[in-house]
């Protein structure tokens, strides 16, 4: 008899993780979890697959490795990565992201100024333009004073 095989949603409810945390687990250690696909398309895990994801949620969750290490450490067949081992490429992953971070800032404070110019413009222009019809008002002449009682006529 056929070992029961479960669905994404199945191991999720088993591993307290989400399915999209399976099918990222899925993604990064496909060498080293058995699955296979329905008639459906969909992917189904036979029990060894679920005690390999038990022993990735527990490298990364509990012992704290990165993607690149827990690979490591599967693909060596359990030898503990040492910090130089995966962290080359991380570094350089990281600098790279700082790179785009301190880029997106400057971008942000660029646009932080050039809405503080525009507003500055505008509140230059409506000022100018309130001056101005300030300036036409004193030009007109007074009103002709009329008793109060014609007002209601």
């Amino acid at each position: 008899m056929d070992e029961p095989k479960l669905k994404v949603d199945e191991v999720a409810a088993l591993l307290e993780e989400s399915k999209h945390t399976v099918r990222n687990w899925l993604r990064d250690f496909r060498d080293w979890i058995p699955v296979e696909k329905a008639r459906n398309g969909y992917n189904v895990f036979p029990p060894s697959a679920v005690d390999q994801m038990r022993l990735i949620r527990h490298l990364i969750r509990e012992r704290g490795f990165s993607t690149r290490q827990v690979a490591y450490h599967l693909a060596t067949g359990g030898e503990i990565p040492s910090a130089k081992v995966a962290d080359k490429d991380e570094i350089a992953e990281l600098k790279e992201m700082v790179r785009q971070i301190a880029a997106a800032q400057e971008t942000q404070n660029e646009l932080q100024r050039a809405i503080l110019e525009r507003m500055d413009e505008r509140d230059r222009k409506l000022t100018q333009y309130l001056s101005e019809r300030r300036e036409a008002a004193k030009q007109l002449p007074e009103p002709a004073a009329r008793p109060w009682w014609k007002f209601w006529r």
